[in-house]
């Protein structure tokens, strides 16, 4: 297939195979070629890394090629065409002139569609959507979200598995999550393209005394998470309650957090969400970020902080070997060893030098990351190589067929029925939170799910 991006692309022509032969053109010149259509499955337009870096790449297609962003139903389509979209995202659809729709709204027909989340894969299953070629967008291995230990949803983790068994060619953007991928069994091909730092140009970067640090009298520290327990913000703040040496200053930005610390030499200020101009903003004028996530696939925000000069405490999740390096440009501990964590912010904030040197690694390294241009290249060179020109439109389901796969997670664990609506996993995770009498646990999302529904 063909993806137009500038003066030069590549073109993949049909294998031509008479008598054992076959060949194809690449880098072939654009000459008045059309541009194609290409859809967007996105489960909402609600802020979150990685809704933001899906809306990057259909920004870079959409300079091109015609980009149509789908939501699952119309209640979602309404709700987002009203206006409540964060203005990052608003910009990025408004200047790649990018068209909203549903997955309930018929006859819609692709050249190619992407696939986010791993919900919007048994959606467009059970959807009328018609394309020519299908890729996933995996960003994470998702069913590890609800793989809680003290509070684990085996339904979100049964469907999100089953989702992955569909094998369609996939796009991801972290190493080791091609190679689980392949530990499960995956025989499509998929291609590895890096996350591009997300960063707003009119915030500098710390320079000269600032790399000592923002303030010379306490440590200013970001961290940055929604509530949900993979995001580790409670072991970020047990690490704030040992301190005892020097004094800190704490932004915490993410989801409205209730903070209670009796620590009385960390300062906290709570900022709630925010938009990811003033997440930059409030970096470029921090020393660090601490981040203790269980579950990431990529994460962004320790490469955002990069770029401005600003180095990273991390626990060792997956994902954090893409770029961070001990004691290099930030600082590593073990997954829920929130007391290295303490140890490492009292040690960057009395040794000054050290401090120093983190940040100008962490610069260095934000510098040497692919730039956009670069990384665009790589996202259209990985739709050419495993998008197939296709002559004709298939739903998702006689696609997948096709292929030799299937979905079947419902009819293996709810009968033989295999459809799949929001509403209907809904209702199974209420019913199976009742069962198990975990009453906190369903009422924490059932007003989690209200506040994003109706605020």
């Amino acid at each position: 297939m063909t993806v137009l991006t500038g003066e030069r692309t590549r073109v993949e022509i049909p294998l031509l195979t008479q008598k054992g032969y076959s060949f194809h053109v690449a880098n072939a010149i654009r000459r008045n070629r059309k541009p194609i259509k290409i859809g967007f499955v996105l489960m909402s337009l609600q802020p979150s890394g990685g809704n933001s870096i899906a809306l990057k790449y259909a920004n870079f297609l959409a300079q091109e090629n015609e980009v149509t962003l789908i939501l699952p139903d119309i209640e979602n389509l309404r709700r987002s065409r009203l206006g409540k979209i964060d203005s990052d995202y608003l910009n990025l659809i408004k200047t790649g002139d990018m068209k909203l729709s549903s997955l309930t709204t018929e006859q819609q027909e692709f050249d190619l569609v992407i696939l986010t989340f791993w919900a919007t894969i048994p959606l467009a299953l059970n959807s009328t959507l018609r394309s020519k070629n299908w890729i996933h967008f995996c960003q994470s291995i998702e069913d590890r979200f609800g793989a809680d230990p003290e509070n684990y949803l085996k339904l979100d983790v049964t469907l999100a598995q089953a989702a992955y068994a569909v094998n369609i060619p996939v796009i991801t953007e972290a190493t080791w999550i091609k190679e689980v991928l392949k530990l499960r069994g995956s025989r499509q091909l998929i291609e590895v393209v890096p996350n591009p730092v997300l960063k707003s140009l009119d915030v500098l970067p710390k320079t000269g005394e600032q790399l000592k640090g923002v303030n010379p009298n306490r440590l200013v520290v970001v961290i940055e998470g929604e509530s949900s327990w993979f995001k580790g913000v409670s072991e970020s703040i047990k690490a704030l309650e040992l301190l005892s040496e020097g004094l800190y200053e704490v932004h915490f930005v993410g989801d409205k957090h209730e903070v209670n610390i009796s620590n009385p030499k960390v300062r906290i200020v709570l900022h709630g969400r925010v938009s990811r101009r003033m997440f930059h903003e409030i970096l470029s004028k921090s020393d660090v970020l601490l981040k203790m996530s269980h579950v990431e696939g990529m994460y962004g925000p320790p490469l955002e902080a990069f770029s401005y000069g600003t180095t990273c405490i991390t626990s060792s999740v997956t994902g954090h070997e893409e770029f961070v390096e001990h004691q290099k440009n930030g600082l590593v501990v073990n997954v829920s060893d929130y007391f290295r964590a303490s140890r490492w912010l009292q040690e960057i904030n009395l040794n000054r030098n050290l401090l120093e040197k983190l940040n100008l690694g962490a610069l260095q390294t934000a510098r040497n990351w692919p730039d956009e241009v670069m990384i665009e290249k790589k996202l259209i060179g990985a739709i050419d190589k495993i998008g197939r020109l296709n002559k004709t439109y298939q739903t998702l389901n006689s696609y997948s067929l096709v292929s030799g796969n299937f979905w079947n997670s419902m009819s293996l664990s709810y009968g033989k029925n295999p459809a799949f609506t929001i509403r209907q996993r809904h209702f199974l995770l209420v019913k199976e939170l009742l069962r198990q009498r975990r009453y906190i646990t369903l009422l924490n999302k059932g007003s989690r799910f209200l506040v994003r529904k109706f605020l």
